[in-house]
């Protein structure tokens, strides 16, 4: 493993042969704090932000951090003055009580419902480099593909030499997001150790299996968001009010359903709980129409109310591409914006990736078996969720 050229730190992933403390020391501390590349970083960081703030929009990139932007972005809708908490909270790191956020002072801990936390900005600095040295690969092949001379060779040979340093967008995005994964990490740790290593171990290398250290996978690994975990990000750290919709619709098995239902209640108690296409008197899955019509419905009414709605599905929903594993445990989070149309013809308007999808000419099955769990709710006390 190699070792930075400053402080002698063993480290995985670098980025100008420095480990993530000593470039954030390099960049803003020394010699001169207050110099040309700490005021450069300070305002790019302070323009993205006000960018942010004024789209109400955000950018996981090509991050798996889909569950945590989703989160930030219903925040940035539904309470700005809390999302900018955040982001002063993420780079108080840099200029301690200066103003980095625009008519915010720095915030040294962010309050969550399971305390005030600091958070780690070297560490989200080297997730955000090891991220783009996974990304490597892919921005070599993209260099490769595209035709020398052309403006596609120049931004790919551009993005391959900017990753993994500090740049505007999505690095501000990024770790905003990311904040909330070590939130997380402060909050809960044993939540946070179950997801990182299932997760990683679901996707991970065959030959890694072997190290048998969760230790590799907390340190070196990515972290996603299963449901009942981004539930408690949304409800226990930010504030929200949360409800959870498990789609039972497509499953044939009711025992089994029930089982899994029972199961999940384990993760987060205290949440309420919904089954899309179960009927509560004859305790049975309802009929494929009937359970879609009554998803479609909820979603629906929980948007007229004035309640987000970020759903877990199969990716191919906005994206073509092949088949996820079967029983996949992680999919892709989105903001579902608005849903209209008839049965066998749904439409949906999906934010993900900083942009809205327009999916059209749904048919029932389609929605049954592309849209999983929901997780609907308000970020302001006192209501409850639908």
């Amino acid at each position: 493993m190699p070792t930075c050229g400053v402080c002698n730190y063993r480290y995985d992933y670098f980025a100008q042969n420095y480990c993530p403390r000593c470039r954030l020391r390099e960049l803003v501390q020394a010699p001169n704090p207050h110099g040309p590349q700490a005021g450069k970083l300070k305002q790019e960081i302070h323009d993205r932000w006000a960018q942010i703030l004024s789209q109400k929009d955000v950018d996981q990139g090509p991050f798996g951090i889909c569950g945590m932007a989703a989160a930030l972005h219903v925040l940035l809708l539904q309470r700005p003055q809390r999302a900018s908490d955040l982001a002063a909270a993420t780079f108080w790191d840099l200029w301690g009580g200066e103003t980095v956020i625009t008519d915010h002072p720095g915030l040294h801990e962010f309050p969550t419902g399971c305390g005030a936390f600091h958070i780690d900005l070297p560490y989200l600095i080297r997730r955000d480099a090891e991220m783009w040295h996974q990304q490597r690969p892919k921005l070599q092949k993209a260099v490769h593909r595209a035709a020398p001379g052309t403006q596609d060779r120049l931004d790919a040979v551009a993005a391959l030499h900017d990753a993994p340093l500090f740049h505007q967008q999505p690095f501000t995005d990024f770790c905003v997001s990311r904040a909330l994964g070590y939130l997380l990490k402060a909050a809960d740790p044993s939540r946070y150790t179950t997801e990182k290593c299932d997760f990683n171990t679901y996707f991970g290398e065959p030959r890694i299996f072997g190290i048998g250290s969760r230790k590799y996978f907390t340190r070196a690994g990515n972290l996603a968001l299963r449901t009942d975990t981004l539930a408690f990000i949304l409800r226990d750290l930010l504030g929200a009010d949360v409800t959870i919709a498990h789609n039972c619709i497509a499953r044939n098995d009711q025992a089994e359903w029930e089982k899994y239902y029972r199961y999940r209640e384990q993760w987060l108690r205290g949440v309420v709980r919904k089954q899309i296409g179960f009927d509560t008197h004859t305790k049975t899955i309802k009929t494929l129409q009937a359970g879609v019509q009554q998803m479609i419905d909820g979603i629906a009414r929980a948007l007229r109310n004035g309640s987000f709605v970020i759903a877990a599905i199969d990716c191919r929903l906005i994206n073509d591409g092949p088949p996820p594993p079967e029983n996949l445990k992680f999919d892709h989070w989105v903001v579902i914006k608005s849903v209209g149309g008839a049965p066998n013809d749904y439409q949906l308007k999906i934010w993900s990736w900083a942009r809205i999808f327009d999916v059209s000419r749904l048919t029932d099955e389609y929605v049954a078996t592309h849209i999983y769990d929901l997780i609907v709710g308000r970020f302001w006390s006192g209501a409850s969720p639908d």
